[in-house]
């Protein structure tokens, strides 16, 4: 007993030392701990702490850039591994890891410099080979990629490093190869953990969710990673398991918890399972951490939406906050956010008066006489403004001149010969925000309304084969559809769009933008909505005919201008041309042409010239821009 109460006191006080010393090797081992239970603030703190006792221990240097760089905070890290290499300019594994640190910081030839001096002075490190070939990848020069690995198996057929980078670089061209190299790492190196976390990832990008799990599983009872399993939970919410992944994320939060994207994440655990209160809740806490959030706000603005009779403070109060952003981009002169920004505050509380206001001038500015009038009415309808009403009335006598009286039509009555384009999703498990896809194809859709000439229709239940894809928009009768990639990258989003045939898959157009900072969804999204506007072509019909004057279901919000050239078209299913977005037509197909000479918001008048073989020009006929 008393050699018990002897040890237990001996324990009690190395403990106490190595808790409240100031020697700076008791504050590194302490560091040591803290990084190994993936707890990085505190480790950075101890080392700080370290360091201000001895400034110059490199030991302490070196893991502070370490635990700097496992927690993305790559500046940092290369500021301390810097300070590393004066004290031990020669150390070649601080030069290949300060050269790992400028490959993330994406200093791609200060870092290929760095592995080169290492391999020119150790042909045989092997570690200066990988990364090397790591940038060889990063830059695009993939067959030197390859050769530096394969060079690498020759002098060690199981290196790790060299196998896991070769599986990943067949993964998108030879899924066989790729998972043959898999095998064969995990044949030689089975205790590897991030071998299994990667090859989990495969097995996700194949669709194989339930692989993907087991490996993240077997990587998991290797090493205790947050990390992994913050990719378990996004595994179980694609399983739609959402009650597993909650206790998984929170779990990870007792130790991640100032991350924004966990909360996000764990807001669809809770609406999986509907749980509104939890889900708002964690969308609020997500959006405190990093306000500039824009998929949690979309997230969070569609659940208040949905959910409407219950939530109208919240609506209320971040209505106010849209129609802020909406000044601020005015202010600035970015359209396309104050649009966004004011139609979402309008969308969040429809009674908003200031927003409405603010839209009613915009309509007046792009001369939108008869938009304009109706945002007033609606406007007087809340407020009751004498002010409001005055303007109604002088608004009311302005409108002497309208196209739609001439031909004594409504103008938003009009059927618009809009093309119908579905958007299906393709998954990315590296995307901190879990299904961010969706969220972004529900945002394109979003923006391109009151777009006419075409409406997005995304699907993002799940990923669709590509017979899926073609079934699904010939059953829509659309032309088009479209495949879309969104890839987040550190502050960046990446966004691709594949325009495909309806008929045959064929691609037509690949579109694609990038941007970091601020509002880069809504940005990115206005490019690529400008960018689909310049490829789909206008289709209108004739509605009304006056002598040698027509009036067509196309106006400003379709992009004609006055003076375009049109041809006047038979009234039939016409196919694309190949690889194009053109429509295959005939010159029997054509019956005269046409010019702009009045444009509306929504039609035109056109005067126009029969084809001399033709005198049947009619209402109902097809309407085509002249190609200039």
């Amino acid at each position: 007993m008393i050699n018990k109460k002897f040890f237990l006191f001996l324990l009690i006080i190395n403990i106490s030392h190595l808790i409240f010393s100031n020697n700076p090797i008791d504050l590194y081992e302490q560091a040591r701990l803290h990084f190994f239970n993936q707890d990085y603030n505190k480790a950075i703190d101890v080392l700080k702490d370290s360091l201000q006792v001895n400034p110059h221990y490199i030991d302490a240097i070196e893991l502070i850039s370490r635990v700097y760089y496992e927690s993305g905070s790559f500046e940092y890290a290369f500021t301390y591994i810097s300070k590393a290499l004066t004290l031990a300019p020669q150390r070649s594994d601080l030069i290949i890891f300060s050269a790992d640190i400028e490959t993330k910081l994406k200093r791609f030839n200060i870092a290929e410099s760095k592995y080169k001096s290492i391999i020119a002075s150790d042909p045989l490190n092997m570690d200066a080979f990988n990364g090397l070939a790591n940038v060889y990848f990063l830059t695009e020069r993939e067959i030197l990629a390859k050769d530096t690995l394969l060079s690498i198996l020759k002098s060690d057929q199981k290196n790790v490093h060299a196998l896991l980078k070769l599986s990943q670089y067949y993964e998108d061209i030879d899924i066989v190869k790729a998972e043959q190299y898999y095998q064969t790492n995990l044949r030689y190196n089975s205790l590897y953990n991030d071998l299994y976390f990667q090859y989990s990832k495969f097995k996700f990008k194949q669709r194989l969710i339930r692989d993907a799990l087991d490996m993240i599983n077997i990587a998991l009872e290797i090493k205790d990673s947050l990390e992994y399993k913050i990719y378990k939970a996004k595994y179980l919410l694609y399983i739609n398991n959402p009650d597993e992944a909650l206790a998984v994320y929170k779990d990870v939060l007792n130790k991640k918890s100032t991350d924004n994207s966990i909360y996000y994440n764990l807001s669809h655990g809770y609406n999986k399972v509907s749980d509104i209160n939890n889900t708002v809740s964690s969308l609020n806490k997500s959006i405190s951490l990093r306000p500039d959030d824009e998929i949690a706000a979309f997230f969070l603005d569609s659940i208040l939406l949905e959910k409407f009779p219950l939530s109208a403070s919240l609506r209320i109060s971040r209505s106010l906050y849209y129609n802020q952003k909406s000044l601020e981009a005015k202010r600035t002169a970015n359209f396309d956010l104050y649009l966004f920004n004011l139609r979402k505050s309008i969308m969040l509380n429809p009674e908003n008066a200031d927003s409405r206001s603010e839209l009613a001038d915009y309509y007046k500015s792009i001369n939108f006489p008869e938009r304009y009038f109706k945002e007033l009415k609606l406007i007087y309808e809340i407020t009751k403004s004498k002010d409001i009403k005055d303007m109604i009335e002088m608004q009311g006598r302005n409108l002497v001149y309208r196209l739609g009286v001439d031909w004594q039509v409504n103008q938003y009555n009009i059927d618009s010969e809009t093309y119908t384009i579905p958007v299906f999703i393709n998954y990315n498990i590296e995307n901190y925000h879990y299904q961010v896809e969706s969220m972004y194809a529900l945002l394109l859709e979003n923006l391109s309304y009151g777009k006419y000439k075409y409406e997005l229709l995304p699907f993002i239940d799940k990923e669709y084969s590509r017979n899926e894809k073609m079934s699904i928009s010939q059953g829509k009768e659309a032309y088009f559809y479209i495949d879309l990639f969104v890839k987040e990258i550190d502050t960046i989003v990446e966004v691709d769009l594949k325009l495909h045939n309806t008929t045959n898959s064929d691609l037509i157009h690949s579109f694609g933008t990038y941007q970091f900072g601020n509002d880069k969804m809504v940005i990115t999204s206005a490019t690529i909505l400008r960018k689909i506007d310049s490829v789909i072509p206008l289709r209108a019909k004739i509605i009304k005919l006056s002598g040698n004057t027509a009036l067509i279901s196309a106006g400003r919000k379709h992009g004609v201008k006055l003076r375009d050239g049109v041809y006047i078209i038979k009234n039939k299913t016409y196919s694309l041309e190949q690889s194009k977005t053109d429509f295959l037509i005939d010159k029997s197909d054509i019956k005269g042409t046409g010019i702009l000479v009045k444009i509306d918001e929504n039609i035109s008048e056109i005067k126009y010239k029969d084809i001399d073989s033709y005198k049947d020009i009619d209402v109902g006929d097809y309407i085509v821009l002249i190609k200039k």
